[in-house]
């Protein structure tokens, strides 16, 4: 009958309030004219409640509700013979098969959420009730009502019922933070024939509150970020694996975590392979600009480091006690990158040993053949991926995140396919130099080799940084070529290539060259270290 506890233990206030004021209600003929002999109700969740009766020593007359115990179980089991006995078998058995009409209801849930956001934030409440409108007028038509519906004993309940035009009811939409865990619940229940539209709806909502709502103070939330963004990115990667590139305080939740995101988010799926990737309401969330940035940094680190002189990979010489390879490191974790992507090559098993592999994807240059080929053995991982990928490089220890913060917020603000990242130099002997045209734009890129001596007067460098458009970078490398000297592929032969198709090229030119200066010899090395001091850098 619909008879909520909260109501029939206002109810019974006292036996005497209960016989006087409300002998007209259904449930009050019900119990005194002993129509129910025993009760069982059915929670949504699959609980089963039964009431009974305590008399208190002042003479009232309490109903008590006993859970998924042992008593529930015996008043259930009561129950059941009292109603085959009264009864017969075939009323009971066709009782119990469909006890209620035929409806449809789903639950969503929003994990790790601000459920003191949403219970408090009337802002956020009046969006949410905008939003469910136009969900519902988008999916089932504009000729629909909405009606709120406030619910006196659970007062932070959002709860909006739908009409057809002839005021029927269809469907119902409520929002509710659950009472023990911190996480908020959307819940859609329908007419059988609403229920495939009335699903979609709540799909809608639950990824709009997701948004807005996610408490992203909270550490399991922060995992979770971190879990999706990689798999937004490479689309999918083993469990195994995937383990491996948190920190160990944040392993030991990783399972917990991966379980909630799947079993009940539904955000992630797993393969019999064992392999985890999105699943189309996890791809949906990640989409959205708010979520995640979409800016993956790749780390070439795969050179022997000749000049250094040294049987150590150049990346794991250190400046003031920290590997080269670490400050890149840093610089993309501190702009909250993750994953990063290093190509290792030169003694890659000594790199991944020394560097670890939290927040680490490697990937293996076999061959050190350029620059370009190094970013080449990236595609394969990132072959999903629609986002930027930041190029930086494990030898430039002094480069500063704020620098590649606003490099990048410069990228996307001018929606370049590739932006590059400049500075001048007194002495840019070495370095390719930026030729520019009438306008001041890019032109091209020229390597000292090949530069005339005009263009060697440039003191403009390329920092070999680059910002670009993943889809586009990786169709441009498979058109480079190795017709030169050293046999190599080179990453610059990019920018021209998107310069003669008509692309958007932009630079960035930064002010100190210190930043992108990469370190060849174990006396830039120390050179670096004292300016590193000096400045304030370290």
């Amino acid at each position: 009958e619909n008879l909520s506890a909260v109501e029939i233990s206002r109810t019974f206030e006292s036996i005497n309030l209960f016989k006087n004021k409300n002998m007209s209600t259904k449930i009050g003929e019900l119990l005194l004219n002993r129509k129910i002999d025993l009760g069982i109700a059915y929670e949504a969740s699959g609980h089963i409640i039964t009431v009974g009766f305590l008399n208190r020593n002042d003479g009232a007359l309490l109903p008590v509700f006993t859970g998924n115990g042992m008593k529930s179980a015996l008043n259930s089991l009561a129950a059941d013979i009292f109603f085959l006995n009264k009864f017969g078998k075939k009323k009971r058995d066709n009782l119990l098969r469909k006890p209620f009409n035929e409806s449809y209801k789903k639950s969503f849930y929003v994990y790790y959420s601000d459920r003191k956001k949403f219970a408090e934030d009337e802002k956020l409440r009046r969006n949410l009730k905008k939003d469910i409108k136009y969900a519902v007028y988008e999916i089932f038509g504009n000729k629909f009502l909405i009606r709120e519906e406030k619910k006196k004993e659970e007062t932070e309940l959002l709860y909006l019922n739908i009409f057809d035009e002839e005021k029927n009811y269809c469907a119902t939409v409520y929002i509710r933070n659950s009472g023990t865990e911190e996480k908020t619940q959307v819940t859609v229940k329908s007419l059988k024939n609403y229920s495939k539209k009335i699903e979609k709806v709540g799909k809608k909502i639950t990824n709009l509150l997701r948004l807005k709502i996610k408490n992203e103070a909270n550490p399991f939330a922060k995992i979770q970020k971190k879990i999706l963004r990689m798999l937004s990115a490479v689309g999918e990667y083993s469990k195994k694996g995937a383990i491996l590139l948190f920190e160990p305080d944040e392993q030991k939740y990783f399972p917990r975590i991966l379980d909630e995101t799947m079993r009940k988010e539904k955000l992630i799926k797993e393969s019999k392979m064992g392999k985890l990737s999105l699943t189309e309401e996890g791809k949906n969330y990640c989409s959205d600009k708010n979520f995640f940035t979409g800016t993956i940094p790749v780390i070439l680190a795969a050179g022997k480091g000749t000049r250094m002189k040294s049987s150590i990979p150049k990346v794991l010489h250190k400046l003031a006690g920290k590997s080269m390879l670490r400050y890149s490191l840093d610089v993309t974790s501190s702009c909250d990158m993750f994953p990063s992507i290093v190509v290792v090559g030169y003694k890659s098993s000594l790199v991944i040993k020394e560097t670890g592999r939290e927040g680490i994807i490697y990937v293996l240059q076999k061959k050190q053949l350029g620059t370009g080929h190094a970013v080449m053995q990236v595609e394969e991982i990132l072959k999903n991926y629609d986002g930027d990928i930041l190029i930086l490089y494990g030898d430039i220890p002094l480069l500063k995140a704020g620098t590649i913060r606003d490099f990048v917020s410069f990228h996307k603000k001018n929606k370049s396919t590739i932006s590059i990242l400049t500075t001048e130099m007194d002495e840019p002997f070495g370095y390719g130099r930026i030729v520019r045209d009438k306008k001041g734009d890019f032109l091209k890129i020229v390597e000292e080799k090949d530069a005339s001596n005009e263009e060697k007067d440039i003191k403009e460098i390329n920092s070999g940084i680059y910002c670009v458009k993943a889809k586009k970078l990786f169709s441009s490398l498979r058109k480079i070529n190795n017709d030169n000297a050293q046999g190599e592929f080179y990453l610059t032969d990019v920018a021209e290539i998107f310069k003669l198709s008509g692309e958007k090229i932009n630079i960035y030119k930064i002010e100190d060259s210190l930043e992108v200066k990469g370190i060849n010899s174990i006396k830039e090395l120390k050179e670096a270290e004292i300016i590193a001091k000096d400045k304030g850098y370290i």
